[in-house]
């Protein structure tokens, strides 16, 4: 990955994360779960998005192999003199982007376009949807890279026009945390709206809230992680907010861990055969947020740090779908 430009690494990060989810489709539909029947709300949704995600992995990881192999290496050499007017990397990001929102996950495209929209819009008082949960989870372990990707849109446009003036406070490091912190804002309001709009109202909800809140400050303070005083005050932060995170996964979005009568015990009801299953996805994901905070203390590429953590984050998906599946079928057994 050091051989590709850097500029690369957001788009080769996304590419990875389409995989992700794809192989994630297939594993949950080879074990008897449908995702559709768990996001949408209409059975007429409730179409097979394997086929569609499949050919458009396939369909962008040959076109970007195809640009770096034909036109970054050979064809724009003879025509360096042109990069002012042409830049061989916005050309391929265009590409990627009409492949997404025109290919073969148009549909998915556009729910995930109004997702968007129902993420950002400042104050929703409407219905906090299962998949909008999905999607701002997901926008959390992507931020560092669409945080990458703002920074190196704005180093292109200066790149590409000389006459392009922009204000340094955009690629001050406060915007770009600001822009790192907007997926935990999302999701906070999230959370808030649930509490608000619930009878009772669930504390459960508060406390969500407070683990994306306590997140924020250790993005503010990462600049400091080397400063004597502050890289403690940033260490200790860090830690307490993966560990109330790793511990919240465990309990509250895989159910792993139950609470009866005052006893804690494993949950027996998986919908996975083999129980080891949740024992390797447990361990994987307390190990790479170990590794993600070693990478403050040895030096880590941040490329790899963000791909585990894309990794990391579409194994949370996987469980996260298994455990609302047994939960949707042990309401339904009960209710017939």
């Amino acid at each position: 990955m050091v051989m590709i430009p850097l500029i690369y690494h957001p788009l080769i990060l996304i590419l990875i994360g389409i995989w992700g989810y794809t192989i994630s489709l297939f594993f949950l539909d080879w074990q008897g779960i449908h995702v559709n029947s768990l996001v949408y709300t209409h059975p007429s949704n409730h179409l097979n998005q394997l086929e569609p995600f499949f050919i458009l992995s396939v369909t962008l990881t040959w076109f970007i192999l195809v640009h770096f192999i034909l036109l970054e290496n050979t064809l724009l050499v003879q025509y360096a003199i042109l990069s002012d007017y042409f830049s061989p990397v916005v050309f391929c990001y265009s590409v990627c982007v009409c492949i997404v929102l025109w290919g073969p996950c148009a549909k998915e495209a556009n729910r995930f376009l109004r997702c968007l929209y129902r993420l950002l819009v400042p104050l929703s008082y409407t219905r906090v949807y299962f998949s909008d949960i999905l999607v701002a989870d997901v926008l959390i372990s992507f931020s560092s890279v669409l945080t990458l990707l703002f920074i190196q849109i704005i180093s292109q446009i200066k790149s590409v026009s000389i006459h392009a003036s922009i204000p340094p406070i955009i690629t001050s490091m406060r915007i770009t945390d600001a822009f790192s912190s907007l997926p935990y804002l999302i999701r906070l309001k999230q959370c808030c709206n649930d509490y608000s709009k619930g009878i009772p109202r669930n504390k459960r909800h508060l406390f969500n809230a407070l683990k994306y809140t306590s997140s924020i400050p250790v993005i503010f303070l990462a600049q400091f992680k080397h400063h004597p005083i502050m890289g403690y005050l940033w260490l200790m932060l860090a830690v307490s907010t993966h560990v109330f995170a790793f511990g919240w996964e465990l309990v509250m979005d895989w159910g792993l861990i139950q609470y009866n009568c005052g006893s804690i015990r494993w949950r027996k009801d998986g919908w996975f055969s083999d129980m080891r299953w949740y024992l390797a996805a447990s361990v994987i994901n307390l190990n790479i947020r170990m590794i993600k905070l070693m990478a403050s203390v040895y030096p880590i590429h941040a490329f790899y740090i963000d791909l585990f953590e894309i990794i990391r984050r579409w194994i949370w998906v996987i469980f996260r779908f298994e455990y609302e599946h047994v939960k949707s079928s042990f309401s339904k057994s009960s209710q017939t």
